[in-house]
């Protein structure tokens, strides 16, 4: 009888070991909201890369960064950081202002993203699932846009200058893209964005970073001739561990 029950006991607790193994932990869940605001800045001023420290990490996301020294100066792409709400100023003096026709939010810190190749270049600490981002134009884009420039006449007619996100996957395969229009003036549209828009990004579930690449109607042989700036703010992503 004991034999028998020990046996029992035995078996009990295999088959308990057994449907506890089969049960995987609930998956950790972690969203959050990058705002830039870490980085400080005194008022009405910017962060290009000049220092020399390179790309940024904000909470769990890390920031492309290249500064280079020449004539001029210094030559910059990727992102920089800024809080000048100047919306008045044309040209390239004013490359790090966000136009938003309302006016800046005083003290506000937002990514002014400067695109040449792959430079704009968001990279995640683990795969995600970016959910949203803030995006409008930058005041030196606009005003080439809606003014012209030495190089483009203003917008007319067919005109459009288009932002590209696209995620990858942990073995750098595509996943799906979003398209944004920055301007847009076909089938009778007039519109250049003005304001921080909120772009919905669920569809590049599985990313592990995201590049953002420029088009326009408005190129030839060596590229865009709009300025190749745009400004982000509010990036949202979650993570499933």
């Amino acid at each position: 009888m004991l034999r028998f029950k020990l046996t029992k006991l035995i078996s009990l607790a295999i088959l308990v070991f057994s449907l506890s193994s089969c049960i995987k932990e609930p998956h950790s869940y972690y969203r959050e909201t990058i705002t830039f605001q870490e980085a400080t800045l005194a008022p009405e001023t910017y962060w290009n890369g000049e220092d020399g420290t390179g790309s940024k990490i904000f909470g769990s996301v890390s920031f492309y960064n290249k500064f280079e020294e020449n004539e001029s100066g210094g030559y910059w792409k990727g992102f920089a950081y800024s809080n000048i709400t100047d919306i008045e100023t044309q040209g390239s003096e004013n490359q790090y202002s966000a136009y938003l026709s309302i006016g800046g939010y005083p003290g506000n810190v937002y990514s002014v993203v400067h695109v040449n190749g792959e430079s704009a270049t968001m990279s995640f600490i683990n795969v995600g699932t970016p959910i949203s981002i803030l995006i409008t134009n930058s005041t030196f884009a606009y005003f080439s846009m809606k003014n012209g420039n030495g190089s483009i006449a203003p917008f007319g007619p067919g005109d459009w200058f288009m932002l590209t996100i696209t995620g990858y996957n942990i073995n750098n395969d595509p996943i799906d893209s979003v398209e944004f229009y920055l301007a847009d003036y076909r089938e009778g549209k007039t519109k250049i964005i003005d304001e921080w828009k909120q772009v919905n990004l669920n569809s590049l579930s599985g990313s592990t970073k995201i590049i953002f690449t420029l088009s326009s109607s408005i190129s030839d042989e060596f590229g865009l001739n709009i300025p190749a700036y745009f400004c982000i703010d509010n990036f949202e992503i979650s993570y499933t561990e």
